[in-house]
């Protein structure tokens, strides 16, 4: 069995935390590792050897990063397909497909989810040997309440000779409240959770009986797929041309071999502030904090600061979430109207719906430190052996100087060397490259002083 791990959302409901460049499945929060890394540690877990991340390619180096830290067993294959654009779950799967061979069992999952499922090593089996007989398989999650936020599963018939699996009479969107609670009290139906299992050329067969314009824009897009920096990249010419399409819509609404197997423990897509409130354990006030809090007279509240002090007196029901560049304060059972918050930003224009304060690249990362129209102070950081590209900017003048590490610094073709404390002067038009040469991280500031402010290659 093969994971597909699909990770080229944004999570816009989880601004400011969330970034269109920084999104969800990347983000720490329920702990020292992201969601992206849980996903995969989840796979590995239950024996899975071959894991393919479909990742968009603005977030190539942030995934690429993430993986490395988990320094897992060279057993371990991880290959990351790098969408050009988004064109939602329908499209990626089939990329990821396309790249498999054709009886390969594919588990497919989303990778900003957190899941305990009481005995999912047997339902994963049990998945598995209906997606070989022809099945595509859906994972519905046993509902604990009447919830608004998710789509529903009908079950129908149940299969014969397997046990607690069934055919899938309908999937049905986001209800009201009232039918939320019709849902839950029938007893037949299923929280939608996004996961599956099928054989490749099975999914592909119902894809291109159901969305052929898929299908094609698909073929010609993987067999003109190569490879880059150790990412499987595809051109954006022929992707363009599929349609932004959900699997559910594509395909597991219309095939008559859909099945669904109900998973029964804890789970969240964790789709707002809200429901990370739900997830987290709370203070005896009721309060999930993180970071540098201080409360009075403050209940059930959700509170994330990230670089600064936070005190809260005498309110309740709130989310703050404190950041570098950005703070919101917002009533936590309206949590599901920052999405309109984020359109409003989009529309202004404003770089904070887009990047956050750390940026990744192939020789490391750098972290905005302070910023103003003619400046920007960066902490950058570089990787050993790990090299910025030659490159001059037209309208900038430039310094470097090293705080940790040894580094050579080539400007103009002149190269020199420089360790702590070390400075040099860079001025527009000049071209400039470095490589740490040391055994450790080099860690250097950088002054940038231009009416256009360039970002590091």
């Amino acid at each position: 069995m093969k994971a597909i791990i699909l990770a080229g959302g944004v999570g816009s409901r989880l601004w400011p935390l969330s970034r269109e460049l920084y999104p969800k499945q990347l983000l720490r929060l329920t702990g020292d590792m992201s969601l992206l890394q849980l996903t995969v540690l989840r796979a590995v877990s239950l024996g899975v050897t071959q894991v393919m991340v479909v990742a968009s390619h603005a977030h190539r180096f942030y995934v690429k990063e993430q993986l490395a830290e988990l320094s897992l067993d060279s057993s371990v294959v991880i290959t990351i397909l790098l969408e050009p654009i988004g064109r939602n779950t329908a499209p990626a799967i089939a990329l990821a497909a396309m790249s498999c061979e054709p009886n390969d069992v594919l588990w497919v999952m989303p990778a900003d989810h957190v899941l305990e499922i009481n005995n999912l090593a047997d339902r994963l089996a049990t998945a598995q040997q209906l997606a070989i007989e022809g099945h595509l398989v859906t994972f519905g999650i046993a509902p604990k309440h009447a919830e608004t936020g998710y789509g529903y599963i009908q079950q129908g018939a149940q299969f014969e000779g397997v046990a607690n699996t069934f055919k899938v009479a309908g999937f049905k969107e986001k209800p009201d409240l009232a039918t939320a609670a019709e849902y839950l009290a029938s007893g037949e139906y299923l929280w939608n959770s996004g996961m599956f299992c099928f054989t490749s050329n099975i999914y592909l067969q119902e894809l291109e009986k159901f969305c052929p314009e898929i299908y094609e824009a698909c073929k010609q897009t993987v067999a003109s797929s190569f490879i880059d920096l150790g990412f499987i990249k595809f051109p954006e010419q022929h992707f363009m041309a599929c349609q932004d399409e959900s699997i559910d819509y594509a395909v597991m609404e219309k095939t008559a071999s859909a099945a669904v197997i109900p998973l029964y423990g804890n789970w969240s897509d964790i789709g707002s502030w809200n429901s990370l409130y739900e997830l987290e354990q709370k203070d005896d006030q009721g309060n999930v904090v993180v970071g540098d809090v201080l409360t009075h007279g403050t209940h059930n509240c959700l509170i994330h600061t990230h670089s600064r002090l936070v005190a809260t007196v005498g309110v309740s029901n709130l989310a703050i979430i404190e950041t570098p560049d950005a703070l919101l304060i917002a009533d936590r059972n309206q949590d599901q109207a920052i999405k309109q918050v984020v359109a409003k930003l989009k529309q202004d224009r404003r770089e904070e719906r887009v990047a956050p304060r750390k940026v990744y690249r192939p020789w490391g990362h750098y972290e905005v430190l302070a910023k103003d129209d003619n400046f920007e102070i960066r902490l950058v950081t570089v990787k050993p052996g790990g090299k910025i590209g030659e490159h001059c900017h037209e309208d900038s003048i430039k310094q470097w100087t090293v705080v940790s590490g040894n580094v050579d610094i080539t400007i103009c073709d002149e190269t020199n060397s420089y360790s702590d404390d070390g400075s040099v002067e860079i001025y527009a038009k000049s071209s400039h490259c470095l490589v740490n040469n040391g055994s450790s991280l080099l860690f250097m500031v950088e002054l940038v002083k231009s009416n256009r402010i360039n970002v590091l290659c």
